[in-house]
């Protein structure tokens, strides 16, 4: 299984939403990840993720699946059945982003 790993945009913690800079954000990762052929799209809850993976979405023509589970280890989202095998950091030169994504190789735990 591949999973691309994407940080939110710049958010306003104080709203859990996206800022102006942010919403640029998550549509240049959309367009980008809309390209490779992605078959499912997961967020968290909080809305600064939601908004993020909306553009995505929209370009898939499919909605984002929620999952409550996601956590964040040492900078990277995963769930608790999920094992990790390799890392690769993705430089896809986002014009309006200072989040790269990563590339993740993983296997789902038994």
């Amino acid at each position: 299984m591949l999973l691309y790993i994407v940080r939110h945009g710049h958010p306003d913690y104080t709203t859990d939403s996206l800022t102006e800079r942010g919403w640029l954000q998550a549509e240049a990762v959309g367009k980008r990840l809309a390209a490779t052929g992605i078959d499912q799209v997961y967020a968290s809850p909080m809305g600064r993720a939601r908004q993020t993976a909306e553009p995505t979405c929209r370009l898939l023509d499919q909605p984002y699946n929620e999952n409550c589970q996601l956590y964040v280890i040492d900078g990277f989202i995963l769930s608790p059945n999920v094992r990790l095998e390799s890392v690769q950091t993705q430089d896809l030169n986002f014009e309006n982003s200072d989040h790269n994504p990563v590339r993740l190789q993983v296997t789902l735990a038994p």
